[in-house]
């Protein structure tokens, strides 16, 4: 499934540029504002790949496309007028997510499907840069049980 990432580490860094940036026209609540606006940073195209060992459970396929897509900072659309291409960057930049960010997120939600513990996932994703001149692959092969065992510890996802 083709989605798209925008990049965490660009957004912050822009933002605080832009803080900066404001502060010398504007002592007052600019800089704040600025938390609540959808800043520029790059982004790139995504590849994710999800594979469930299903030998023993019943999953619809769709819900795998489902989770792949739910897992990027966007879907990507074929046909967009420019208002829904505006709407899209936006909430692309809202849930900005490293291409490591995507695989975690695939993974989680493999493991909330009804599948036995013993269920093995393979997520991947392959982020095809912007700005770099290299492509970014994220993989991670677990069970759905190691999942659910880690998420119980960790709350962090």
């Amino acid at each position: 499934v083709t989605g798209m990432t925008a990049c965490p580490c660009a957004l912050e860094h822009i933002r605080e540029a832009c803080k900066e940036e404001l502060m010398m026209f504007d002592k007052g609540g600019l800089g704040q504002m600025i938390d609540r606006l959808p800043i520029a940073t790059h982004m790139q195209r995504c590849k994710g790949t999800l594979f469930i060992d299903v030998s023993e459970d019943d999953v619809d396929v769709m819900d795998l496309v489902r989770i792949v897509n739910d897992s990027m900072s966007s879907a990507t659309y074929e046909l967009l007028k420019r208002d829904d291409e505006a709407e899209v960057v936006m909430n692309a930049v809202r849930r900005a997510r490293f291409v490591e960010d995507v695989v975690r997120y695939m993974a989680k939600a493999a493991s909330e499907l009804k599948v036995r513990d013993g269920c093995t996932i393979l997520a991947k994703a392959r982020s095809m840069e912007s700005v770099h001149g290299h492509d970014i692959v994220a993989l991670t092969r677990t069970t759905a049980g190691e999942v659910r065992r880690t998420l119980a510890v960790k709350k962090h996802i």
